[in-house]
């Protein structure tokens, strides 16, 4: 036997008496009390603590897990918020770069509309602002595109500005080159 042995021997024995018998004199089996050896009239629970939950634990732990539940459902309406919010500035800013296209390519006349609606589309309005380009012949063109449910303020909108030449300009010389030419 070496030392650590003997010094762990000494201190089972300190503490419960001879190694290999219990304090209440039952024969052990490798370190526990012989199982088929109780006293009469005690639970097997009796001897120390019993095992399970207060209903303080059940408590605190029910109490933790809902305001985890809570904090996880926020997250996740403010994820579908923002989705769907993303959804719809997207869809804005192709409906106004629809527009803007239109009126560049003469498809819909450079004239100031406001509020107008998509056509099927109920919930979305755009707006055509004209203004003067700063030169002779330019015109300052801003569209303005929202997605507007009842009477409720936009709760999506995108806006283009954009310079194009006066299409007037073309036709009123196209018109005076046609009229010198049937003059002569």
């Amino acid at each position: 036997m070496n030392q650590r042995q003997y010094a762990g021997r000494c201190r089972a024995e300190r503490n419960h008496g001879p190694v290999g018998i219990s304090r209440r004199g039952h024969r052990r089996r490798s370190g526990r009390l012989n199982p088929l050896r109780r006293e009469a009239g005690r639970s097997p629970g009796a001897h120390g603590r019993r095992s399970g939950l207060t209903l303080l634990e059940v408590l605190v732990s029910t109490a933790i897990f809902l305001g985890a539940l809570t904090a996880i459902l926020q997250i996740m309406r403010i994820g579908h918020d923002s989705r769907l919010s993303a959804k719809l500035d997207a869809e804005a800013a192709l409906r106004c770069e629809t527009v803007m296209s239109e009126v560049v390519s003469g498809i819909r006349q450079p004239t100031a509309v406001s509020n107008q609606v998509f056509e099927g589309e109920e919930n979305w309005v755009y707006s055509i602002e004209v203004g003067d380009g700063g030169g002779t012949s330019l015109l300052l063109i801003t569209v303005s595109v929202s997605h507007v449910i009842g009477e409720q303020l936009p709760n999506s909108g995108f806006q283009l500005t954009r310079l194009m030449r006066d299409p007037q300009l073309f036709l009123d010389a196209a018109m005076s080159a046609a009229e010198a030419e049937a003059a002569e």
